[in-house]
């Protein structure tokens, strides 16, 4: 895939500000805001610095930034904060 191929432009859900959750669409930067479909489909970072072309120490640094801004732990905790099945129930 090439850095404008279809990751790179999947939708991810911004959160309900009134079920008092975190929108990650509003706090995070563009360039993270290009990781997270990948993080959430659970690419390494090493896949992530190929299809980017940044480095992998530079995808580490990203997903670190995201989960820290997020207030998620893991990946997986990521996806279930994002899941548009999760935020119909709330």
């Amino acid at each position: 895939m090439t850095p404008g191929s279809v990751m790179s432009r999947m939708h991810v859900p911004a959160l309900s500000a009134s079920a008092n959750c975190y929108s990650p669409q509003q706090a995070l930067t563009p360039r993270e805001q290009d990781i997270l479909p990948y993080l959430i489909s659970g690419k390494s970072n090493k896949y992530i610095s190929i299809e980017l072309s940044i480095s992998t120490r530079t995808a580490e640094a990203h997903r670190a930034n995201i989960l820290r801004k997020v207030g998620v732990r893991s990946t997986m905790e990521l996806a279930c904060r994002v899941c548009p099945h999760r935020l119909a129930r709330e």
